[in-house]
């Protein structure tokens, strides 16, 4: 699995980890922890298993990011 910097991230991001695939997303600078869990949930049951691992890196807004 490729190394990934994350403080070179511009977004906010979720990463799920599987045993034969990693699949990300870009997540709203306004997602809530509800959202983050049915996307998981939906997710999750479309593949028809769990992840074994999750990142979630949330970008806070600083100036000039824009």
């Amino acid at each position: 699995m490729p190394f990934v910097q994350f403080e070179h991230l511009r977004h906010s991001h979720l990463r799920l980890m599987y045993s034969d695939a990693v699949v990300s997303f870009n997540l709203a600078s306004n997602v809530t922890v509800g959202e983050i869990a049915r996307t998981l949930d939906e997710f999750s049951n479309e593949r028809h298993g769990s992840p074994l691992a999750i990142d979630i890196i949330i970008k806070r807004p600083s100036a000039g990011l824009g």
